[in-house]
């Protein structure tokens, strides 16, 4: 659902999709993204983990923003602590994600 979403946005491609933290550091790899939409909550290796990792890979990670459906659960402190850019809740995707998506582009 949220690939189709974005499909609409005008300006926006997306060139991965992954179902889990470990996949999704496969992805950032090969692909070379701006931004990464990483969920929360996924098997094998969750997105705060991931999120974690990609931070301290070698090369300059794209900007990563969290999606969980319990935003108000995540602290600012472990927010800061996984170097995410920033969180939003998935109730308010449609409409926070676009604005969210260029905040910070430079």
């Amino acid at each position: 659902m949220l690939s189709w979403y974005l499909h609409t946005l005008p300006g926006v491609e997306v060139v991965a999709e992954a179902a889990d933290g470990v996949e999704a550091l496969a992805e950032v790899a090969r692909t070379n993204p701006d931004l990464v939409l990483m969920d929360v909550r996924m098997p094998n290796m969750d997105g705060l983990e991931a999120t974690r990792r990609m931070r301290a890979a070698p090369t300059p990670p794209p900007r990563i923003l969290l999606l969980t459906n319990h935003a108000d659960a995540i602290s600012l402190g472990l927010l800061e602590e996984t170097g995410a850019d920033g969180l939003l809740d998935k109730c308010d995707l449609a409409d926070k994600l676009p604005h969210a998506m260029t905040a910070g582009r430079q």
